[in-house]
C-alpha cells in the first residue's frame, strides 16, 4: 500500500508525466506535450515508479489518480486508445484541434515558425505575381490577334 509521504515526494514533472500515461500516451506523445525529449519522461516515470514501489507506469499512473480523486480504490478503466493518432511532426500546426485547443510552443518552437512565415510568405506573394504577369501577358496576346 502507498501512503501520503510516497505521493509527496512525487515531483509536479513526475505527476504530470502519470497523470499523461494514464490517458494512454507513449513517452513520445508525452515529449512533444511537455517539451522534452523521450528520454526524459522515461526517466521522470521511473523515478516515479519507484517512489510509489511499483513495477508498472500504468499501475503508478493509477495510482496517482485514486490518490488525486480521495478515493482509496476505485476501479480503473483505461480510455480507447486514439484510432487518429497526431502525425509525428517535429513541430505541430499553430492551429487549434480538438486534441490540443491550445498551443504550448517552446521559444524555440515559436522562433521557428516565425523564420518559416517570414521566408514562405515573401516567397508565395513572388510567385502570385508571377502568375499574375504571365496569365496578363498570355491574355494580352490573345486579346491582340
Amino acid at each position: 500500500m502507498v501512503d501520503e509521504a510516497q505521493f509527496a515526494r512525487l515531483t509536479d514533472r513526475q505527476r504530470q508525466c502519470l497523470r499523461l500515461v494514464l490517458g494512454r500516451r507513449n513517452s513520445a506523445e508525452i515529449a512533444r506535450e511537455m517539451a522534452a525529449s523521450p528520454t526524459a519522461i522515461d526517466k521522470q516515470i521511473k523515478k516515479a515508479m519507484a517512489t510509489l514501489g511499483v513495477n508498472s507506469r500504468f499501475e503508478a499512473a493509477r495510482l496517482l489518480a485514486e490518490h488525486e480523486s480521495g478515493q482509496g480504490s476505485t476501479l480503473w478503466t483505461p480510455q480507447k486508445p486514439d484510432l487518429h493518432p497526431a502525425p509525428d511532426l517535429p513541430l505541430s500546426l499553430p492551429l487549434p484541434t480538438k486534441g490540443r485547443p491550445t498551443n504550448n510552443f517552446s521559444w524555440q518552437q515559436v522562433a521557428v515558425l516565425g523564420v518559416i512565415i517570414a521566408i514562405a510568405f515573401p516567397a508565395a506573394l513572388a510567385v502570385a505575381v508571377m502568375f499574375y504577369n504571365a496569365l496578363t501577358q498570355v491574355l494580352g496576346h490573345f486579346a491582340q490577334t
